[in-house]
């Protein structure tokens, strides 16, 4: 009986455990967008060395690379466990875009996070708060912090990180 419910809403298709169980489909994502732009001291091509180094190391996918924009986004973020501190920088997808000013660049990163585990996380505090003890509502107050402070750090440090990562090397 299950199984017929899974169809009729999957348009017929026969869902896998392996598929599904642990990953949330883009579709089924709240993202937010945010932007921010940042003029660096090397010149267009040097960054753009720079930015397919970073996310490579970094483990994102690149979508799409041309001279003056870089697509890319981070497919597994949603299905594997990570630590803190890469939580707090991980974008889920974005796009990097370059364009040269005398011998600056201007890079514009617009960024795609997603709120869904946040506001599932938020939805169960207010629960735990209603019904069990109102002090739980402190949590929600320092999980909001929390993602507010991601928001934040990858506004002023992403370009910078992506920039300094291979200061050495180029």
């Amino acid at each position: 009986m299950l199984s017929v419910l899974v169809r009729i809403f999957n348009g017929g298709k026969k869902l896998t455990l392996q598929n599904h169980i642990f990953k949330i489909s883009d579709s089924a994502r709240m993202n937010l967008r945010f932007q921010t732009n940042k003029l660096v001291n090397f010149d267009q091509n040097t960054v753009v060395e720079k930015a397919m180094s970073f996310l490579q190391k970094e483990n994102y996918n690149i979508i799409e690379k041309t001279g003056s924009f870089v697509l890319f986004n981070d497919d597994d973020g949603s299905s594997r466990l990570i630590s803190n501190f890469a939580y707090q920088r991980k974008v889920n997808k974005g796009r990097l875009e370059f364009s040269e000013n005398n011998k600056n660049t201007d890079v514009c990163l617009t960024y795609y996070l997603s709120i869904t585990i946040e506001l599932i996380q938020w939805f169960i505090i207010i629960i735990i708060s209603v019904f069990v003890d109102y002090h739980a509502i402190f949590a929600l107050i320092l999980f909001v912090l929390i993602f507010l402070f991601k928001i934040k750090n990858i506004q002023d440090n992403f370009i910078g990180n992506m920039i300094g990562s291979q200061d050495n090397d180029i």
